[in-house]
């Protein structure tokens, strides 16, 4: 009984390959989160009565994460289009100039990364950037949509 290697190594081989495209094309969200490409924006909010946060970040492929307790946790993923439109409404507003630091009893907060360029506000409920709010207002919606 003569069993060739060949035969054996070729299923082998193309299962070998199959794993090893999956495992690079899969980028967990702690891998998104901590790799210098991609642009991300981190929003969220912090503050009141137990002083505790709420964060999120959308990532450019779309994919919302929940940073909680040192965790990344995917909540969902919006389109690439919906994307697109947050970062119109970004550069509308010029969003990488804008400076805002305002914090208070409850604070929110919208950071954009984009390459090697970061940006963060934070505001209360004093502020007078109604931009600001509405692109908050969007952000959230987003995550509500995908519970």
């Amino acid at each position: 009984m003569d069993i060739s290697f060949n035969i054996i190594s070729r299923p082998m081989y193309r299962i070998l390959i199959f794993c090893m495209i999956m495992a690079t094309s899969c980028s967990s969200p702690e891998k998104l989160l901590n790799s210098n490409r991609g642009d991300r924006i981190f929003f969220g909010n912090k503050g009141g009565f137990t002083n505790m946060s709420t964060d999120y970040v959308l990532f450019e492929n779309g994919s919302i994460c929940r940073l909680k307790n040192d965790s990344v946790i995917r909540t969902g993923k919006v389109s690439r289009e919906e994307v697109r439109e947050i970062e119109v409404s970004l550069d509308a507003m010029n969003f990488m100039s804008v400076e805002t630091d305002e914090p208070g009893n409850m604070t929110w907060y919208v950071s954009v990364v984009r390459g090697d360029s970061r940006n963060a506000v934070q505001w209360s409920d004093h502020d007078r950037n109604p931009q600001l709010k509405e692109l908050y207002v969007r952000l959230m919606n987003l995550v509500k949509e995908q519970q």
